[in-house]
């Protein structure tokens, strides 16, 4: 089995190609560089059964210790080469026939609604509330009329009575705009929850009335001891100083023209008095004219006396007929003044009025909402004391 090389005896001589000599100089036969197992066993084979081995003597020489100066090649049996070769692409065939054929499961992100595959069925309470505690577990199975869990009523109580409250609050808001509605101011709102807005509705509608019946007031004639504010009164007052001032302008201006009238009727009756007199001595010196008693001068006097003084009175009646025509003016003026006043009053109560119809729908519209959710709290709370009483225990 070992490649034996050059090597050195006991005596110190050094053998060559392979062949030694031992201490007595007898020489041995090569030995083959490479022996399998085989040949052993075939070398074996050969020595007969018979022999005895006889055993040497014990050689005193020194013994001869050889030295390798190649390497050891030990052959592999192909048996496992071949086993993990088989093993290999086995593996590999295997491998590749799973990942064709096995699923894999991947966990992807979706939108969507899981439902439950079979049939399910719903359990909720009857009654809403707080839960007070729980007699099952999750997954138990349970049985017809079993106790689930027990709820703590006092949140359905609570709710009861906010129910309460908020239906008399809103009752106590609609008696309140039905009490606008009807001009009465005697409810108390200090306890009742209304909105900025429809205060300020009714104080408008409040104010707009009190206005509509000063108005009234003022077309009557009657001075009625009403409440208004102060801007109101400042307002009302300026109206009514406006229309006394024009009123007086009129008035003044009417006597004047009167007293002018009656200054041109009195003129008018002197004149006439001293045309009938003028004409008269006119009567009289026309027959002295004709005889000569007199100068025809004094004739022509006494005539042209007599035109201006008709001249006079002919001015005198067309001032007197322009001096009436100018008072009845005047006066058609005052009564215009007065009447265009009494259209400023009643135009304002008009629009006032209109005012007032848009505020009261307001108060009608808010009225049938409050009813309307009145209705529905009566329904929620009928349930709620129909739930206290049916589960008092909860």
């Amino acid at each position: 089995m070992n490649n034996y090389g050059n090597g050195t005896n006991g005596n110190g001589k050094h053998s060559s190609n392979g062949n030694s000599t031992n201490s007595n100089g007898n020489a041995h036969s090569s030995i083959p560089q490479t022996v399998s197992i085989q040949q052993l066993e075939q070398i074996a084979s050969q020595v007969p059964e018979t022999a005895e081995i006889t055993p040497k003597a014990p050689s005193t020489a020194p013994r001869y210790v050889p030295k390798f100066d190649q390497p050891v090649i030990l052959k592999q049996p192909r048996t496992w080469s071949r086993a993990i070769l088989w093993g290999l692409m086995l593996a590999t065939a295997g491998t590749i026939i799973w990942a064709s054929i096995a699923k894999i499961e991947e966990a992807v992100s979706a939108t969507g609604k899981l439902e439950a595959s079979g049939a399910t069925k719903e359990v909720q309470a009857l009654v809403g509330g707080v839960v007070k505690e729980i007699f099952v577990e999750d997954g138990q199975t349970v049985k017809a009329g079993e106790r689930l869990l027990s709820l703590d009523n006092t949140t359905a109580k609570a709710q009861l009575d906010s129910f309460l409250k908020i239906r008399t609050s809103l009752i106590g808001e609609n008696q309140f705009y039905q009490s606008q509605l009807k001009d009465i101011n005697a409810l108390d709102i200090s306890n009742l929850k209304i909105s900025n807005q429809m205060l300020d509705l009714t104080k408008s509608r409040v104010t707009l009335v009190v206005e509509n019946q000063v108005y009234r007031s003022l077309l009557n004639g009657r001075s009625n001891k009403i409440l208004l504010t102060l801007e109101q009164q400042e307002r009302l007052q300026s109206n009514q100083a406006e229309l006394n001032a024009r009123v007086v302008a009129v008035q003044l201006e009417i006597e004047q023209f009167q007293r002018q009238l009656q200054q041109t009727s009195i003129k008018l009756a002197t004149n006439l008095d001293n045309l009938g007199m003028n004409q008269g001595i006119l009567l009289d010196v026309t027959p002295l004219m004709k005889d000569g008693a007199i100068s025809r001068i004094q004739y022509l006097k006494q005539q042209q006396e007599v035109r201006n003084t008709q001249s006079e009175i002919d001015q005198l009646t067309q001032e007197k007929a322009r001096l009436q025509s100018a008072i009845a003016q005047a006066k058609a003026k005052l009564v215009n003044t007065i009447a265009l006043s009494r259209r400023d009053w009643l135009n304002q109560i008009a629009e006032n009025n209109k005012k007032i119809a848009e505020i009261d729908s307001q108060l009608t519209k808010a009225i049938v909402e409050n009813n309307k959710k009145i209705a529905e709290i009566d329904s929620q709370i009928s349930q709620a004391q129909m739930n206290i009483q049916r589960f008092p225990m909860l």
